[in-house]
């Protein structure tokens, strides 16, 4: 008897299993779900206090146009692998904005109660979510994720695709909601409408100071402002993200709207994004913010197609590469500055044509901004590969930017993921250059220096690029300018020379930085080398 009913018992529990490879749900859900399919049939809530939990691999499919309100928590938590997919079953009149059709309606933060833990969605898709008209205006906003008031949310390794919004925030919009957006992909989602401006194709962020790190934003649009990004009376933290041909009327990458504060934007690429009227990568409008080694090219607008200012903007740019970005009308294919108001500062930027090429009233003569130790040089990008915008060993932008990093809050990694700071000073641009040589001081009439490796190796070498015949002198130096080896003096023909650098070291010496001077009769260079235990 008792071995029947275990056997009763394992069938009966196959039955159930193979039962529940889907659900229909409607109404207030919790608990997990870890089914295969679970449809979705009317709306949702996760009431306050409880928690819904979504396993990886799970396809929810919405049959109509239904909202997820959380009033609770909720952990969406799939694999790289195994994802979860928001999506709808009939995509027919998905771009009708009048309706509902074709989507599903999106999930809904509105003051979650802080009794509540975070909510987090990770490795997660969402596609064909709307935001579409409707009387109660604040359901215009966010095709996917519309967050109010509600600071406990992480969204990371993410993918929104196909979702639009009747207003602001194609896939995400947060209002005072400082959430965290990292490693998500933003593709060819869409906002706004012709007499409503839309802001933010992709996100779009309100007095939210959120941290946007790592992510993509590909093809998103609106008919506003912000084609992959806006924010507005905010000071987030925007860190390595890719803005990749995102269109709107003004910054077709990015739009900073009436903002201040102390955190950085930093280590971000613009690439063939457009705007109709103004700035076809960034404009910033009504902002001071500080803007450190971001790469700016190929874009393209009316007029200022890297940058555009307005509304007094006193922003700060320190590190960054301005180059090959395209106007329509000829009016400052780099940089436009709309009014006398607006007075940006440059820093150790490499910026195309220079101030006499900005345009606007407040460009060229009427430019009131600062412009310091900036370069107007080709950056020599690399142009193929997996990071075309790097640069190569012999830019001008390489260990150019300013000597002192500290305030610019960089992280440790560059656009790549590589070290962000090498041979002791960093590189302009979102990229640092890897490269173990280390090229120091391009100088016209006299010689070029190269230490192949830097750090300094048993093999290491100096090679010197001489313009005229002549003897050169080397000494090594400590940080404090003591010098620690002999003078070492050689005679050397035009061209290209070298000598092993431990000729150079003739005695005991502690690991650590030194200074190698090199001088001739009418010029001196000194380059900073790093020694290890010889």
């Amino acid at each position: 008897m008792k071995t029947r009913l275990s056997v009763f018992v394992i069938i009966f529990g196959i039955a159930l299993g193979s039962q529940a490879s889907h659900i229909y749900v409607n109404g207030t859900v919790s608990g997990p779900w870890n089914v295969d399919t679970v449809f979705v049939s009317g709306d949702l809530n996760v009431e306050n206090g409880n928690f819904l939990t979504i396993n990886n691999g799970v396809l929810v499919l919405f049959t109509g146009h239904y909202q997820i309100r959380v009033d609770g928590q909720i952990l969406a938590i799939g694999q790289v692998q195994d994802s979860i997919v928001f999506t709808v079953t009939d995509t027919t009149g998905f771009y009708n904005y009048e309706t509902g059709d074709g989507s599903w309606n999106g999930f809904w933060f509105d003051h979650v109660a802080p009794v509540n833990d975070s909510s987090i969605f990770e490795y997660c898709k969402f596609e064909f979510g709307k935001a579409s008209l409707n009387p109660d205006s604040t359901k215009w906003y966010g095709g996917a994720i519309c967050a109010r008031q509600f600071d406990r949310m992480r969204i990371s390794n993410c993918r929104f695709t196909n979702n639009r919004a009747y207003k602001n925030g194609g896939a995400v919009y947060a209002l005072n909601t400082d959430l965290m957006v990292k490693n998500c992909n933003f593709e060819q989602n869409y906002c706004g409408q012709a007499t409503l401006y839309g802001y933010g194709g992709g996100l779009c962020l309100e007095y939210s100071d959120a941290e946007i790190l790592g992510n993509t934003f590909l093809q998103n649009s609106s008919t506003g402002v912000g084609g992959g990004l806006s924010f507005e009376y905010s000071d987030p933290r925007i860190s390595g993200n890719g803005f990749y041909d995102n269109y709107s009327a003004i910054g077709g990458g990015l739009v900073c709207l009436r903002s201040a504060g102390n955190r950085s934007f930093v280590n971000n690429l613009f690439i063939g994004n457009e705007a109709y009227f103004f700035g076809g990568g960034v404009a910033v409008l009504e902002t001071t913010i500080l803007f450190a080694n971001n790469t700016i090219s190929q874009n393209y607008s009316g007029a200022g197609g890297g940058l555009y200012f307005n509304a007094n903007s006193f922003s700060v740019f320190k590190n960054n590469i301005v180059w090959g970005n395209q106007d329509y009308g000829g009016g400052g294919p780099q940089v436009y500055i709309w009014d006398t108001f607006s007075a940006p500062e440059f820093y150790y930027c490499d910026i195309q044509g220079g101030p006499d090429q900005f345009g606007g009233t407040g460009g060229g003569a009427g430019f009131t901004g600062i412009y310091e130790d900036c370069l107007e040089d080709d950056p020599e990008f690399m142009g193929t590969g997996a990071h075309p915008f790097s640069l190569e060993e012999t830019s001008i932008c390489v260990n150019s930017g300013t000597p002192d990093t500290t305030g610019l809050s960089l992280p440790d990694l560059d656009f790549a993921g590589n070290a962000r700071l090498r041979n002791n000073r960093i590189d302009i641009g979102a990229y640092e250059t890897q490269i173990t040589t280390r090229l120091i001081e391009r100088n016209v009439g006299y010689f070029n220096i190269v230490v192949s490796p830097n750090p300094v190796e048993e093999n290491s070498i100096i090679q010197l690029d001489v313009i005229e015949s002549g003897h050169i002198s080397f000494e090594l130096l400590n940080l404090t300018g003591k010098m620690i080896s002999g003078t070492m003096k050689r005679f050397f023909l035009p061209g290209r020379n070298s000598i092993p650098v431990r000729d150079l070291i003739l005695q005991e010496y502690n690991p650590g930085y030194y200074f190698l001077k090199v001088w001739d009769s009418n010029h001196t260079e000194t380059v900073k080398i790093l020694c290890f235990d010889h």
